[in-house]
């Protein structure tokens, strides 16, 4: 049996009515997509009100102020450095002084400033000397000057024998030393220095020192120790004619199991010694002094030690004579000069004479003189002789004006001395120790004092400064380039640079600054170094919209939103023609189910 038209008819509706909200589905997704699409145009819009450029401050010839657009040349261009991460910009010469300077900034420096080159560093006939390799290249002769701290930690140093030297050290210090920095000198020159080491040598600076030397402003300090007789932290041994030695200071420990050991120099024949002075320290067995252990046919002046001496050991050996100032002297004139460290005899051996006193153990020879001179040294022994300004005069000796002041504790004690042979005077002396205080001394005593004699003991202290800088202009940003340098760079030219290709491009470098890419550097002249800066903490930088994108954008952005409202006005016109069909469609297949149910009814009542 066939269809109605009625049924046929409603069939067709639903059809018509399943495609209708297909459509009106599709329209909808459409409007979705538009939607999106408007957000994302409006994003877009958003980013180019939101971007920026940076800019930096230019003063015209007519001193108004402008604002430029800020790119990687143009800082450059005006003294700024750039750095990408930590690795600072720079021109293939800086690279270039910066590897042949081998980590020293001063070298760097010189470089930089043309003083000297990688070839040659004679300024002015002397050669100047910036790292630890050109030092340990020096020619046994010549005339150099240190431009720079050298430090010898780690490098392989042999002590050089060295004749006919000129060494200025400009003030700078020479450290990390294991062996003295000369094995020998004569006739050479050393001045201005400073200079440190830990050593088994017999000196820091030199182990010996020949005729025709002369040696001023030097300080040592570090430790001596040494298994060998005549130690010093200055000169091991000084012999011959012409030595002088002024202005120098140590402030080293010396130890050593020899004899003849001062804490500034070991023994010295026919030298002059003046304005000197000592405070680190002595540990031998004999002839030790706080300044010198032996002086033979010298001339000793406006010197002073605070060194305390000790004397260890048990070995039976000859003698142990030492003193607070000098262990033992002949044939010297000392004057002005003054003691004030601890003596003290630790030694348990046996030997002839043990005999330590504050200011000189002993003489010896024709012709000693000690005037003007003071000793403050406390002296003690365990079991030997102790004095306070001399142990034993041996010879004629001539002793004026001289006081002695400290505490003496032994088995024998002399107040001023021990023992004196009967050609020797002392004159116009005091000492506050009243245990037999001159008569046993064998020597003829005159106006022996009941209060200190007035003595002015000066002693010039060492002047140890720069003299000769690297440049009489101000270097200090070559100086902060070798510090940031230092944490790594990159050479502009090179294909590693980020900034290839994008020099002159404001936008790529306004984007690698905002992203934490680049970083601007400027010279802080105050602080001396390069410091990083930016557009918050310096007010010759701004950041202002880019306007150009920003007029590009809006005309896309209204063009793009009048297409998509054009749309969205079309898919709600065929939307509401949609809604009218669906509701037309929807009212007629309404009727039509009630008139199928009408004459189902009217059928059911025929046939009941």
């Amino acid at each position: 049996m066939g269809l109605s038209s009625s049924q046929a008819r409603l069939l067709s509706l639903t059809g018509r009515q399943h495609d209708i909200e297909y459509k009106a589905q599709k329209l909808e997704a459409q409007k979705l997509e538009m939607a999106n699409e408007s957000t994302q145009v409006y994003s877009e819009y958003e980013d180019a009100l939101n971007a920026t450029k940076i800019q930096y401050r230019t003063v015209g010839a007519d001193g108004a102020s402008n604002y430029v657009n800020a790119t990687y040349q143009s800082m450059i261009d005006n003294n700024y450095l750039i750095q990408f991460g930590n690795r600072t910009v720079v021109n293939q010469t800086a690279a270039n002084n910066y590897v042949a300077a081998s980590g020293s900034k001063d070298y760097f420096i010189a470089l930089q400033t043309g003083r000297v080159t990688t070839s040659s560093t004679v300024v002015g006939g002397t050669t100047e000397i910036y790292t630890a390799d050109q030092f340990m290249h020096m020619a046994s002769s010549g005339t150099y000057r240190l431009m720079s701290d050298i430090d010898m930690t780690g490098k392989p140093y042999s002590s050089q024998s060295l004749t006919g030297i000129t060494l200025d050290g400009n003030g700078h210090s020479i450290t990390g030393l294991t062996t003295a920095l000369f094995s020998s000198l004569s006739g050479s020159t050393i001045n201005n220095l400073n200079v440190s080491g830990n050593t088994t040598s017999k000196a820091i600076l030199a182990e010996s020192v020949g005729s025709n030397t002369n040696i001023s402003n030097v300080k040592v300090s570090g430790n001596v120790n040494s298994t060998s007789g005549s130690t010093g932290a200055l000169i091991g041994s000084a012999s011959g004619s012409n030595i002088n030695i002024s202005k120098c200071s140590s402030s080293a420990s010396v130890t050593s199991t020899g004899t003849a050991v001062g804490d500034l120099i070991g023994t010295i024949s026919g030298g002059n010694i003046t304005n000197c002075s000592s405070s680190g320290g002595v540990t031998a067995f004999s002839y030790a002094g706080g300044l010198i252990g032996t002086a033979d046919n010298s001339t000793i002046s406006n010197s002073s030690t605070t060194s305390n001496v000790t004397l260890a050991g048990s070995e039976i050996i000859t003698a142990v004579d030492s003193g607070g100032f000098i262990g033992a002297t002949s044939s010297s004139s000392i004057s002005n000069c003054s003691s004030y460290g601890d003596m003290v005899n630790t030694r348990s051996g046996a030997g002839v004479t043990h005999t330590v006193a504050g200011f000189v153990g002993a003489t010896a020879g024709v012709g000693t003189t000690i005037s003007n001179c003071d000793s403050y040294s406390d002296v003690s022994a365990i079991t030997d002789y102790v004095a306070g300004f001399i142990g034993c005069a041996n010879t004629s000796i001539s002793i004026s004006n001289c006081n002695s002041y400290g505490n003496l504790q032994g088995t024998i004690i002399g107040g001023f001395i021990y023992a004196g042979a009967s050609a020797g005077t002392i004159d116009n002396c005091y000492t506050s120790d009243t245990t037999d205080t001159f008569s046993n001394s064998g020597l003829t005593v005159t106006n022996t004092q009941t209060t200190p004699i007035s003595n002015t003991i000066a002693v010039t202290s060492p002047s140890v400064s720069t003299t000769t800088p690297i440049s009489n202009s101000d270097t200090s940003t070559i100086g902060a380039l070798f510090d940031l340098m230092s944490q790594g760079y990159v050479v502009s030219d090179d294909v590693a640079n980020p900034a290839k290709g994008h020099e002159n491009d404001s936008t790529w470098f306004t984007n690698m600054v905002n992203a934490g890419e680049l970083f601007i550097y400027q010279y802080d002249t105050t602080n001396k170094k390069y410091a990083q800066t930016n557009v918050a903490t310096n007010t010759s930088f701004q950041e202002v919209s880019d306007e150009t994108n920003l007029k590009k954008a809006e005309a896309k952005y209204e063009s793009s939103m009048a297409k998509i409202d054009a749309k969205d006005k079309k898919f709600d016109t065929d939307i509401a023609t949609l809604d009218t069909e669906r509701s037309a469609i929807k009212t007629e297949i309404d009727t039509l189910k009630t008139v199928a149910k009408d004459n189902i009814d009217r059928t059911f009542k025929l046939f009941s």
